[in-house]
């Protein structure tokens, strides 16, 4: 199936006032990857799929007048739609309300701790940029097993960069986590699997060395 017909479906589905739809519509023209980039369209596909309900679109339309997409850039305005989202429970206006706090943006002053509590929030449900925010803010307050622990989350998503930085550390072993060349060759393989370059190479270090033939027989 065409990624115009596809298109063509969700403009006609969300002219006809399903607001899921109009809220992936309005990314499609925010992203300009299936349909040429067009942020007043993004922006008037938000609108109407927040009028009819759909949450995601209240965190996207701060985002826009954030970035100042398709309209001046307003980050009071973005504010107050990523307050409504988050009181909405949206994952994404939760964490962008975090960011908010964390830099200390527009109206909302800076307070690290009420950032990473919101931060936090939405990673342990699952939002993957939460969790890679938390990777680096644990790393950069040298507590690496906390750091540790978000990065293996992210790996078990699917991210292969993310599986291949904790093979490296299961590789070589750490003060946070032990040294098991079993289980780095399981990530690496999973990264490598994904097409990952640098896995593909420790898997293939792992293979012709020999030293890991009690995994062979398992792939």
């Amino acid at each position: 199936m065409s990624e115009e017909f596809n298109f063509q479906k969700m403009l006609d589905v969300a002219r006809a006032g399903d607001a899921q739809a109009q809220c992936e519509l309005g990314k499609a023209y925010a992203e300009g990857e299936i349909v040429e980039q067009d942020y007043k369209k993004s922006l008037y596909w938000f609108n109407e799929a927040v009028k009819n309900g759909d949450v995601m679109a209240i965190g996207c339309l701060g985002v826009m007048y954030e970035l100042g997409r398709g309209v001046e850039a307003d980050i009071n305005k973005a504010i107050e739609y990523y307050q409504r989202a988050a009181y909405e429970n949206d994952p994404t206006g939760i964490y962008n309300m975090g960011l908010c706090y964390f830099y200390g943006k527009g109206i909302v002053k800076e307070n690290k701790n009420r950032a990473i509590n919101y931060i936090t929030e939405v990673a342990e449900a699952g939002f993957v940029e939460a969790m890679k925010f938390l990777i680096t803010f644990y790393s950069e307050h040298s507590n690496f097993e906390k750091s540790f622990y978000w990065l293996e989350q992210v790996a078990l998503t699917g991210d292969d960069d993310c599986q291949l930085r904790v093979g490296r550390c299961y590789e070589k072993g750490t003060s946070f986590v032990e040294q098991d060349k079993e289980k780095a060759f399981e990530w690496y393989l999973k990264a490598a699997e994904q097409g990952n370059e640098q896995a593909m190479e420790r898997v293939n270090v792992y293979y012709a060395s020999k030293l890991y033939d009690f995994k062979m027989q398992k792939y």
